[in-house]
Parts: structure tokens; C-alpha cells; sequence
């Protein structure tokens, strides 16, 4: 993952990993960031399980270290949510000396937490970004997931962070023998002025970063 064109790597806590096994990952994640001592070479993320629910406090007490830029929250509906993860923040980077601020991504992916966005958005100053997650959002609600439907998702997140300036990035394309259809999706999600898009395999990298990477008028 260090060795990949990847701008930044995210372990992910919450979809990825069973339940029986969450706090053997949790522990590995941990090991992982203290061994890197602020050392990675990329920013350094992890999605930690949501606030309110039996594991997030273990979650955050283990991955607040020295070393980690970003907390991704998953699932947040509301300013509060965020404002009380910072809090935690707050405390844990006071008493381990860590000496910077460890930014918030909150994941908007509940229509209570769309509705929301722009309020999440400025819920903190620790707020570096709103990501979209089109799965948890579209699936319980039998919406399909296509052009028509992803599109005024993307341009009100979009526009709802752009309230206080952070960005925005698109959720994952799961499908990975369809790289047709992850170019597809990232193409539209650039021409709606999201930064960037989650890779959940090596082979999506290369196009994303094709797709986002800013054009010659862009950089001129």
C-alpha cells in the first residue's frame, strides 16, 4: 500500500472486518500506526466504527496516535456526532503529546446525514472532507445506482461542504473486474467537483488518478 500511487491509505475498521474479529483488527491497525511513528509516507486514514455504537471508543483509543491524520467516521448525521468525536480528540492528543490536530472525514451516507451535510460540514475545524458512501445510503431504500440517481447526490454534498471549503470525495465502486465502469463513475463524480474517489483495489489507483489529476488550464 506505501508503495502504490495511492494519495492516501485508510484502514478501514467497520465494513471491512467481521464482527467476531474486530478487536484483532483493531489491535494490528494500532500496532501498525505506532510502529510508523508519524513516519508513513502517505496520509495516513482509518475508519473507525460508529460513534454510539459498543465499539467506537476502543476504536479511537487505540488509533489516536502519533502518526494518524485522519479519523473517518462513518455513518454521521449530525454536527453533534462530529462535534463529540473532536472533543475525544481534544482529550487523547493532550495527553499523548501529539502535538497536532488529527483531522475528521465524516462519511454521508444516511439520508438524515445528507439532509444534514452542510451543518456536518462546519460541525469543526477538524473537518477535512465529507465522503459519500452510496451503499449504506442507496441499498436499504432499493434505489438503484446509476447516473441519474448518483448525480444530485454528488452536486448537494458538493455544494453543502463547499459552505466552509472542505471537499468532497466519492465512495467506493465495489465491482472490481469492472474497470469500465469505476472510470464511468469517477468521471462524473470529477465533473461535479468531488476531489477525489475511494479505491478498494491496487488496479482502480492509476484511474482515478488520471481522472482527478487537474488538467493543463487547471494548473495554468
Amino acid at each position: 500500500a506505501w508503495r502504490s500511487a495511492a494519495d492516501a491509505i485508510s484502514f478501514d475498521l467497520e465494513d471491512a472486518v467481521v464482527g467476531e474479529r474486530k478487536a484483532e483488527a483493531r489491535e494490528h491497525v494500532g500496532r501498525a500506526i505506532a510502529n510508523l511513528a508519524g513516519s508513513a509516507p502517505k496520509v495516513l486514514i482509518v475508519r473507525v466504527n460508529p460513534i454510539g455504537g459498543p465499539l467506537f471508543e476502543a476504536d479511537i483509543d487505540t488509533i489516536a496516535l502519533v502518526g494518524l491524520d485522519v479519523v473517518n467516521l462513518p455513518k454521521v448525521e449530525d454536527a453533534e456526532t462530529v462535534r463529540h468525536a473532536s472533543a475525544i480528540l481534544d482529550r487523547l492528543e493532550r495527553e499523548r503529546a501529539i502535538g497536532r490536530r488529527i483531522g475528521v472525514l465524516a462519511n454521508i451516507e444516511t439520508p438524515r446525514g445528507l439532509r444534514k451535510a452542510a451543518e456536518i460540514a462546519a460541525a469543526s475545524p477538524r473537518v477535512v472532507g465529507l465522503q459519500l458512501g452510496f451503499g449504506d445510503l442507496f441499498e436499504p431504500l432499493g434505489i438503484e445506482r446509476s447516473p441519474a440517481t448518483l448525480t444530485p447526490i454528488r452536486l448537494a454534498v458538493r455544494l453543502a461542504a463547499a459552505e466552509v471549503g472542505v471537499p468532497v470525495y466519492d465512495g467506493a465502486f465495489v465491482n472490481v473486474s469492472d474497470p469500465d465502469g469505476f472510470r464511468a463513475e469517477a468521471t462524473t463524480a470529477r465533473a461535479a467537483g468531488l476531489a477525489g474517489k475511494t479505491c478498494i483495489h491496487p488496479s482502480q489507483i492509476a484511474v482515478a488518478n488520471e481522472v482527478f489529476f487537474p488538467s493543463d488550464a487547471e494548473v495554468e
